[in-house]
């Protein structure tokens, strides 16, 4: 019996480098709270399947450097 190798729980939570670069990118024009609305209707989420919601996306950019 060979069963996949599992991926590490921080990798899982790990935000995806598209959802990264979308922020950064939206940064430019827009408020935390619109990017939160935009990243949502584009089906885009935070780390483990989350929706982005202001607070949440504002600390996210704020660790990142991005703002």
């Amino acid at each position: 019996l060979t069963l996949p190798t599992l991926k590490p729980a921080w990798l899982l939570r790990k935000t995806p480098p598209q959802v990264v670069a979308a922020v950064d990118h939206l940064l430019d024009h827009h408020t935390p709270a619109e990017i939160a609305d935009i990243l949502n209707n584009r089906g885009l989420h935070a780390r483990a399947s989350a929706k982005f919601v202001n607070g949440v996306l504002d600390a996210f950019a704020r660790q990142a450097g991005m703002i």
